[in-house]
């Protein structure tokens, strides 16, 4: 099973099901199936968290830390999706067993920080990144164009969301940065 690239393992049925032992025991004895796509481009750990099987997801994050940089379809990690469901535990979670995460795009070369839904997870990620990593660092994070050459500073002028303007105004972000259809976003 480990030479075929794509195939549903027991692990992704008990992780979509949501059989804890079962889960736990595969992992003890074939973790490899873990970082194993399925046909549809997903690892158990998606499969789990798409069910909403967050105990499953905390387990497998906890005997393989490293799954939290496991893309699926889509280049999307963990941080990507808890980003994207607006869970702020799971951010926090996610960050604390593999801080580097927060430096992986997905295919689009977006940024946990593009895939804000909420005020709320946006000032959290902005937060930890202020208190975790360097200056340069973050300034490349929040400079970070997507495949439409959006910033963070774009996505929340587009959406009209002041909050997240005021965050990043006075703060180092490019000054003048024009996306694919020509908007201009302009911050100090």
């Amino acid at each position: 099973m480990d030479s075929i690239p794509f195939v549903e393992t027991q692990l992704h049925i008990a992780a979509r099901a949501g059989h804890i032992q079962f889960v736990n025991e595969i992992m003890l004895l074939k973790s490899s199936f873990s970082w194993k796509f399925n046909p549809q481009g997903l690892r158990p750990v998606h499969l789990a968290l798409q069910q909403g099987h967050i105990r499953i997801v905390l387990d497998l994050v906890k005997m393989d830390k490293e799954l939290v940089r496991a893309k699926r379809r889509g280049g999307l990690i963990l941080l990507h999706l808890a980003s994207q469901l607006r869970d702020i535990t799971l951010l926090a979670v996610f960050l604390e067993a593999c801080p580097d995460s927060v430096k992986d795009f997905t295919v689009r070369s977006e940024t946990a920080l593009h895939l804000y839904e909420r005020f709320e997870v946006f000032e959290f990620l902005f937060r930890w990144l202020k208190t975790k990593i360097d200056i340069d660092k973050l300034q490349t994070i929040l400079n970070q164009r997507d495949v439409e050459g959006n910033t963070i500073l774009h996505i929340a002028t587009t959406r009209n969301d002041t909050k997240v303007n005021s965050c990043l105004y006075g703060f180092s972000v490019v000054a003048f940065v024009e996306n694919r259809k020509c908007f201009t976003s302009i911050t100090s």
